[in-house]
């Protein structure tokens, strides 16, 4: 069975545009919802699969991925980063750079990714 409709029927649009609301819940936090609810139920399936120019893969799992961002998370706050600072992230794309935004979103701190000349 689906869930309540996010919509209702109405023939008058400007009743339904009032209405609209988007179900909103009062704590949210993405770095949790899409890293850490994965790596409580299922720590070993693979999160990310870092492909290298020589062809390698290596895969990281969501522990892995939740004990990474965690690790730099807590090294941001020694720094004095805190929620609401902005982070400003200049590295190419990486696994690591995967874990770095996902630590800044767990403080609830602003990720700002910049992209390297060259």
């Amino acid at each position: 069975m689906l869930g309540k409709p996010v919509l209702t029927r109405l023939a008058d649009y400007d009743a339904l545009y009032r209405q609209f609301r988007w179900p909103a819940p009062a704590l949210y936090n993405i770095g949790v919802e899409i890293c850490d609810r994965w790596a409580e139920a299922e720590p070993g399936r693979v999160a990310l699969i870092d492909a290298h120019a020589d062809g390698r893969c290596d895969e990281v799992s969501y522990g892995g991925l939740r004990d990474g961002s965690n690790r730099i998370a807590n090294a941001l706050r020694a720094f004095g980063i805190g929620r609401g600072d902005r982070v400003a992230i200049l590295l190419p794309q990486s696994r690591d750079v995967a874990a770095i935004h996902i630590a800044i979103y767990k403080m609830a701190a602003i990720a700002l990714p910049t992209a390297p000349l060259g």
